[in-house]
């Protein structure tokens, strides 16, 4: 199980890292969680880590568009 500085870790990750850092950790993550036993607490803390971060990349894409927009918007 994750403990809490290794979440805190990963959520300034989560706020510092480039779309391609992004990327390459969820790469890592999903090849992680194929040879994860199913239903293991690792696998389970694994998917918890992809779904946060497929957040921040949605979060991301939101800010993104809403910009352009607002871009258009203004135009």
């Amino acid at each position: 199980m994750l403990d809490r500085d290794e979440v805190k870790s990963f959520f300034t990750f989560l706020d510092t890292a480039s779309d391609r850092e992004l990327s390459e950790r969820q790469k890592a993550l999903q090849d992680m969680e194929g040879v994860l036993q199913q239903g293991s607490d690792a696998r389970k803390d694994v998917q918890f880590l992809i779904r946060k971060l497929r957040e921040e990349q949605a979060a991301r894409i939101n800010v993104i568009w809403a910009r352009h927009h607002r871009n258009e918007r203004q135009a």
